[in-house]
């Protein structure tokens, strides 16, 4: 019928279209010239097939990419309050592979929980530059860089001791942010990466989320002492203990609620003992 004709008529179309956009793909392989090599013949022979050179080179492998971030860590503080709003972008270099939100920053703090995952596809080899950026959120604009850290993918992809030892189980790595227009330590970023092919079965995402918060009561019991020393005239002490709760909230500020025990008075030898 006439419905089909169309039908398989824009099938071939498509067809021809993927055909061609390979072709192209193959053609534009960059290919290394052995005759003007310096250096031994088997190092550029393992280097020809990594960059997809000549009649052994590797084709673009379509490749799943998870980059998984969860905090930043002594970020520098940019606000005058000491502190910064941070938030995070992802780009694979040469793509148009952008990830990250403004909405997303975080409020008043230099050891943000970010918690977030990034997913995308592309072609190895190929542009494999992932870049982690960290922006100062400002309420008029122009936000200012914290720092940017570079993952290589390709690297780490076609690298022996990737595929064996950490393909299957990404470690927890601990990134350093710089700035070119900065001096020293920008902070770091806590994160992992996964790829896997994606023509295989590729496992589920893990997720990543804020722990629950959960309210908890904490007991401690002064009962005694010893080895006291004496303060007070006589070789005796007034002895009581203060007990504080100490830490840091998200805004770097020191926290902590005192409580006292009971006195004991006229305590002698050092010792002295509390209900």
């Amino acid at each position: 019928s006439f419905s089909e004709m169309i039908v398989g008529a824009f099938s071939d179309r498509i067809k021809k279209k993927k055909e061609h956009r390979e072709m192209l793909r193959r053609d534009a392989a960059f290919v290394a010239d052995e005759s003007g090599a310096t250096m031994p013949r088997d190092t550029f022979l393992s280097l020809q097939r990594l960059i997809g050179g000549g009649p052994f080179g590797l084709l673009p492998q379509n490749i799943m990419v998870r980059a998984f971030v969860v905090r930043g860590k002594n970020l520098r503080p940019l606000d005058p309050s000491g502190l910064c709003d941070p938030y995070l972008k992802l780009e694979l270099q040469g793509t148009n592979k952008r990830f990250g939100r403004r909405t997303d920053m975080v409020k008043e703090t230099l050891s943000p929980w970010f918690y977030k995952m990034f997913q995308f596809d592309t072609e190895l080899p190929g542009c494999s530059q992932l870049q982690f950026k960290l922006f100062d959120w400002d309420r008029n604009g122009g936000d200012d860089l914290i720092g940017t850290n570079t993952v290589d993918l390709e690297d780490r992809w076609f690298s022996a001791m990737w595929q064996s030892d950490f393909a299957k189980m990404p470690p927890l790595e601990i990134r350093a942010l710089t700035n070119p227009s900065a001096v020293g330590s920008q902070g770091d970023l806590e994160l992992w990466v996964e790829m896997y092919e994606a023509s295989d079965a590729v496992p589920k995402p893990l997720r990543i989320s804020p722990p629950p918060i959960v309210d908890i009561e904490m007991r401690v019991v002064v009962f005694k002492a010893r080895n006291m020393v004496n303060k007070d005239i006589g070789g005796q002490n007034d002895l009581f203990f203060k007990c504080s709760l100490v830490g840091i909230d998200h805004k770097q500020t020191r926290f902590g609620k005192m409580q006292e025990t009971d006195t004991h008075y006229f305590a002698i030898d050092g010792k002295g003992s509390f209900n």
